[in-house]
């Protein structure tokens, strides 16, 4: 038996539950059946039709997704690891760039102090 969490208004189930949850978002209702799995709702779009008194799923319907959710998830799941890849790249070019100034102001203060020693300046 599974726990479905479906909206309110729409009826469609937003997550599939293992167990009971102890609490859902507003707006959210829980409903039990044994007709689908985890990770169903990211394939299907499944509604909550009718529940009866205990709780129990007793009339659904699901429709196959054209480009199911779980691709989209995929796909976000890899931008999400470039963009931070490119962060670290970022901060890491930033900080070398920080290192780069700092010794191109060290060796300018050797070269005026050179040139003051020498009397030039």
């Amino acid at each position: 038996m599974f726990y479905l969490e479906y909206d309110d208004d729409t009826k469609l189930v937003i997550k599939i539950h293992e167990t009971e949850p102890e609490s859902v978002v507003e707006g959210h209702s829980i409903a039990k059946s044994d007709s689908f799995d985890i990770g169903m709702e990211l394939e299907f779009i499944i509604t909550v039709d009718r529940v009866d008194q205990d709780g129990i799923v007793t009339a659904s319907s699901t429709t196959k997704q054209v480009f199911p959710a779980y691709q989209l998830l995929k796909k976000i799941d890899v931008l999400e690891k470039e963009k931070n890849e490119l962060k670290l790249a970022l901060a890491e070019t930033a900080e070398a760039q920080q290192q780069d100034k700092i010794e191109n102001q060290l060796a300018i203060a050797e070269v005026v102090e050179t040139l003051t020693n020498k009397g030039v300046l």
